[in-house]
């Protein structure tokens, strides 16, 4: 039995990986081309996918490396008020079209907490969404963030974007349920049970390693980190107890 976090989009759209010269950074920029994509596309994947309770959805991976607030890392970069209104829209549509569960896979705490110094903003809170989309259902349902080596190091410094090190408190993030959503199973400062059993003890509601299919990010030997943290936490992180949660937060919306 396994929970299906459908990923919608991500920062690669605004890169020309096929070489035609073009990317589909506008559909983020044009609010003319986000309701298409809405019309035409999001609410029929909504309408045939309706009856399932192990599913939840992420509107954009790591948006951040596409906006030209941040290090823009793709060919075509979008202004952060065009994403806010992307993401909001389409959160806001599923919200009105059904009960799923929404998130954003922010690439770091430094983009997604009110904590300043030394994260940036939170980019994607309601206040953000909601605002950028005019749109009164443009909230995420859980927050989605990701942590790699670069966020460290280990003790936290005025730099550090650490689920490890501090917790959801500090991050101000204290309004919705907070989930480390990719991260390494090896790491320069922590092995695989402290990837999992730190963020858990600092108020996140686990941890989900990268990835089964990159051979850049192995995870080898995470099995026995796995079981063993499974079974300290107990029956709240079994399968039952997720699509419950999910089915609560369904009920909530609707």
């Amino acid at each position: 039995s396994v929970v299906l976090q459908i990923c919608l989009w991500s920062f690669d759209m605004c890169k020309d990986e096929t070489g035609s010269g073009q990317t589909r950074a506008n559909i983020i920029s044009s609010e003319e081309l986000t309701e298409s994509y809405i019309n035409q596309a999001l609410v029929p994947i909504l309408r045939s996918l309706s009856s399932l309770k192990n599913v939840f959805f992420e509107v954009i991976n790591e948006p951040e490396w596409c906006l030209k607030d941040t290090p823009c890392s793709t060919n075509d970069c979008v202004d952060t008020a065009d994403m806010q209104r992307f993401i909001g829209a389409i959160a806001s549509t599923i919200h009105e079209k059904s009960n799923f569960v929404v998130t954003v896979g922010s690439a770091s705490l430094k983009w997604s907490s009110a904590r300043q110094p030394p994260a940036v903003g939170n980019f994607w809170s309601d206040a953000a969404l909601s605002h950028a989309s005019k749109r009164a259902k443009a909230h995420l349902d859980l927050y989605n963030v990701h942590y790699y080596d670069w966020m460290g190091p280990r003790p936290a410094s005025s730099w550090c974007y650490d689920p490890m090190a501090t917790n959801v408190s500090y991050w101000k993030l204290t309004d919705k349920p907070v989930v480390v959503a990719e991260i390494p199973s090896t790491s320069k400062y922590y092995n695989a049970s402290e990837l999992l059993r730190l963020p858990y003890s600092n108020g996140f509601r686990g941890s989900v390693f990268w990835a089964y299919n990159d051979p850049n990010f192995r995870i080898d030997g995470i099995g026995t980190p796995i079981r063993a943290f499974v079974s300290a936490v107990g029956a709240s992180a079994t399968y039952e107890a997720l699509v419950e949660w999910l089915v609560a937060e369904r009920r909530n919306e609707g």
